[in-house]
């Protein structure tokens, strides 16, 4: 029955006056209603205090990718790529822009904002060139957040991202950022699918505006029966959605977020964009991340540990390093500290200086550790590397008394102790992921829709009453009883299931038993009542729409008041 309350509202939050709306059929809003209770309990619902007396509920994200597999809409047809023109390649990533952003920041020791609450140009211009989002990537999915004036869109939506997954936090006085080394090691300690999958999550609940037919395209797209590496087309997608009846047309305002989601996701290094040979705007998933759900239910089928394969990287003797997509973050993290960045692609490119050996020096690494790092985790490091290196870290220990400077053109800070200051966050390796990551979204900058974390939990779970308003001055035979009435008994008993929205139970002089669903009464002394015919039993039952019924036509009724769950 939770099909029915996600076609109507999808993830959004709604009303008990408003479940009568998601009643289509046979199947009423009176039955609905009687078995929120269970779904409160079950975790497919959640519910929040909107007022002190008022509450509202939505389903849960968890929820969704099971309602998905009942509702096991028609998959699109694959279409044959051969002759398609790319016009939009998967981008870095977004995890990719997170983990580059996230660094940087981490070697500043901090992102400081001026004293009118913005960041200076010039370091925006510097992150720009870490990150590869730009604004034409996201501008048609009309994002807002408070810092439009001077944020670009590319940047905002990565500082957003970071705020949101509590990777950095803000300083009491709101005077910079600054990298969270507990959630980072935590972040870290994921392999490349969770992060995908957490981050698609914060995509879905904080990124889509509050349509219902947005959210069904939107999870639409991420369903598994659109296989990796097939093209389709944008038109069978939407034809999939109008065949199973989660939208009743394709409005011009969906279509045309459609087009720029799909472009966002591209750029979120995710799928890829072309056009067949009618010009016809065609996709195909290169890594199609999979929701907090599915991945977990995945998980549950396999023995495996989470964690990445823990790949090797090549050292060069030319100084340069080579470090394929399965090497660990935690890896990474080091190198972005050690090393030059020279390509940052599927494969990453990094070069040892001895500029980036002296700001390694002045956070902390020294070109000893850096040696014992690669030696654990490339296919072995050159004799010349390892000479280099040795050559720095006998140069760098005579400068106890006097300031370090080199090619990085910055004074090295010493403690008491006369050892570099720390400023660069040392995460070490040794945790698994769990699939669960605690999110911060009253930190985050960008909210399209709902927001439930500004909403207080609602425990109650609702009774009879409140359920069925009025339930205790409706006569008990009216519901355990099927009888004859009078007729303006029996307009009275039509005009309650009206108000419950519930089904009436009539045996028809015809002899057939049925359920009535009442839609509206006309008439004075000899009135008609107008509804929708239910015949047959259980799964053989069928629905008779906009049927006239006289009082003459049944001999007894009685309320069709469902059990609550």
């Amino acid at each position: 029955m939770i099909e029915y309350l996600y076609r109507r509202f999808a993830g959004l939050p709604f009303t008990l006056d408003h479940v009568n709306g998601a009643a289509a059929g046979r199947v009423s809003g009176a039955e609905l209603r009687a078995l929120i209770p269970g779904m409160l309990r079950s975790g497919q619902l959640i519910a929040m205090k909107r007022s002190r007396d008022e509450r509202i509920y939505c389903i849960s994200r968890s929820a969704i990718p099971g309602i998905w597999e009942e509702l096991k809409p028609a998959a699109p047809k694959a279409r044959d790529g051969s002759m398609a023109r790319r016009i939009k390649e998967p981008g870095n990533g977004l995890a990719a822009d997170l983990f580059r952003t996230l660094s940087w920041i981490g070697q500043q020791g901090f992102l400081p904002f001026t004293s009118k609450g913005t960041i200076h140009r010039r370091t925006i211009d510097k992150l720009h060139e870490v990150i590869s989002l730009h604004e034409e990537d996201l501008s048609a999915l009309g994002l807002q957040h408070p810092h439009q004036t001077w944020c670009p869109l590319g940047l905002a939506v990565v500082l957003d991202m970071l705020l949101s997954l509590g990777l950095l936090s803000q300083d009491q006085d709101s005077s910079c950022l600054t990298v969270a080394p507990e959630q980072l090691s935590a972040w870290l300690a994921l392999d490349a699918s969770e992060r995908d999958t957490i981050l698609l999550q914060e995509l879905l609940d904080r990124y889509l505006p509050d349509e219902p037919g947005i959210w069904h395209i939107a999870y639409r797209l991420v369903q598994p029966d659109l296989a990796m590496a097939h093209w389709y087309s944008v038109d069978s997608l939407l034809q999939s959605l109008l065949e199973s009846g989660l939208i009743a047309r394709v409005a011009d305002r969906e279509q045309s977020w459609l087009y720029g989601w799909l472009f966002a996701l591209s750029a979120f290094g995710w799928l890829e964009l072309g056009r067949d040979t009618e010009e016809d705007l065609i996709f195909r998933w290169c890594n199609r991340p999979r929701l907090k759900g599915e991945f977990l239910a995945a998980r549950e089928q396999h023995s495996n540990p989470a964690g990445e394969p823990g790949g090797r990287c090549y050292v060069q003797p030319d100084f340069e390093i080579l470090v394929p997509p399965d090497v660990s973050l935690h890896i990474r993290w080091e190198l972005e500290c050690c090393c030059e960045c020279l390509v940052n692609d599927r494969m990453t490119v990094y070069r040892l200086t001895r500029s980036r050996a002296v700001h390694a020096y002045q956070r902390g690494r020294t070109p000893l550790d850096l040696l014992e790092l690669l030696t654990s985790c490339s296919h072995g490091v050159p004799g010349n590397i390892a000479q280099v290196l040795t050559d720095w870290e006998c140069e760098f220990g005579g400068t106890e008394q006097h300031q370090l400077t080199g090619e990085a053109g910055q004074s090295l800070a010493l403690n008491e102790r006369k050892q570099p200051v720390l400023l660069y966050p040392r995460i070490k390796p040794g945790m698994h992921g769990s699939g669960t990551f605690a999110t911060r979204h009253d930190a985050a900058w960008i909210n399209q829709g709902f927001r439930a974390y500004l909403y207080e939990p609602a425990t109650e779970i609702p009774g009879a009453e409140e359920l069925f308003p009025g339930r205790s001055r409706v006569p008990s035979m009216w519901i355990r009883e099927r009888r004859q009435y009078h007729d303006s008994t029996a307009r009275s008993l039509m005009d309650q299931a009206m108000l419950w929205r519930t089904g009436v139970e009539m045996n028809l002089k015809s002899g057939e038993c049925a359920v009535f669903l009442p839609v509206q009464i006309t008439g004075e002394h000899r009135w008609m009542v107008r509804g929708n015919l239910v015949r047959g039993e259980s799964q053989d039952r069928h629905v008779e729409e906009g049927i006239l019924l006289t009082p003459d036509q049944w001999e007894e009724i009685g309320l069709l008041l469902p059990l609550i769950n």
